[in-house]
């Protein structure tokens, strides 16, 4: 599998100076064609990728978690589809999977330990037959986690 997206971290406290140059910390290739904006929590990175193999529509993902001092991959877990950044809060990762279609979807969210990455539990997300949605990234907080969901 060819691997074309790479996580950098950038040192941005020396941007403060007058004309200083990021400094990259480090650089992590991951897999995928495509991918979603990372998420920083309790030292980790979290990112979200896939692989869409047309004209089928599905595609195969993961999810990384990355140490953030020094780019070395804490775990990594498979997800079908996902669609869209994941979110953190109280050691638990939640992500948004699974196919989204007129016919009916197949969406559902997963949650992972943070820490280990242990697949802890998933719920359906899916809508009626015959609706659709298109994904929006989560929001959490209060020891919740919060996903949208439009009709057509």
């Amino acid at each position: 599998m060819r691997t074309i997206h790479a996580l950098l971290a950038l040192s941005v406290t020396s941007l403060l100076a007058a004309a200083a140059e990021p400094t990259v910390l480090w650089s992590v290739d991951i897999k995928g064609d495509q991918a979603e904006t990372p998420v920083v929590a309790d030292g980790s990175v979290y990112a979200v990728a896939r692989m869409t193999p047309p004209p089928d529509g599905g595609s195969e993902g993961w999810i990384f978690a990355i140490d953030a001092s020094n780019g070395k991959t804490r775990w990594t877990a498979s997800l079908k589809s996902p669609r869209v950044a994941p979110v953190v809060e109280a050691g638990v990762v939640c992500v948004l999977e699974g196919d989204v279609m007129l016919g009916g979807d197949s969406t559902q969210i997963r949650a992972f330990d943070a820490a280990s990455g242990k697949d802890l539990w998933s719920v359906s997300s899916a809508g009626p037959k015959g609706t659709y949605f298109t994904p929006t990234p989560p929001a959490a907080g209060g020891g919740r986690a919060f996903f949208a969901r439009g009709r057509s």
